[in-house]
């Protein structure tokens, strides 16, 4: 085996966690200041996440599971899988359950503002 024969699996893993993080903080941020957020991406930021760990990790382990494939691969995708179903509904459990605070409307200036009545 070569020394960098891993290496664009582990990029790719990286990148995955960073989209995944990327994608939690700004359905977070689009939660609190818009009061919505996207269902897809509660189910992709974890999947990025774990997914993207578990690459970076085990690059040998990309690819379908087959006959051959060992126990430990088969219980670490099925730990992926069951790790991004709990961590998907927490976090949309604990997007629709608080109270976002709705954005300030802007109230454009107008001549009238400054006229006493």
């Amino acid at each position: 085996m070569r020394p960098n024969s891993g290496l664009p699996a582990r990029l790719f893993g990286l990148a995955m966690m960073i989209a995944g993080i990327a994608g939690w903080y700004y359905n977070r941020h689009l939660a609190a200041t818009e009061g919505a957020f996207y269902i897809r991406l509660c189910v992709f930021a974890p999947l990025g996440v774990f997914g993207g760990l578990l690459i970076l990790l085990r690059p040998d382990w990309i690819g379908p599971i087959r006959k051959d494939s060992s126990r430990a691969q088969k219980t670490s995708l099925c730990a992926v899988l069951g790790l991004m179903a709990v961590f998907s509904g927490l976090d949309m459990y604990t997007l629709t359950s608080r109270q976002h605070p709705q954005p300030s409307k802007i109230i454009h200036w107008t001549p009238e503002m400054g006229t006493p009545k």
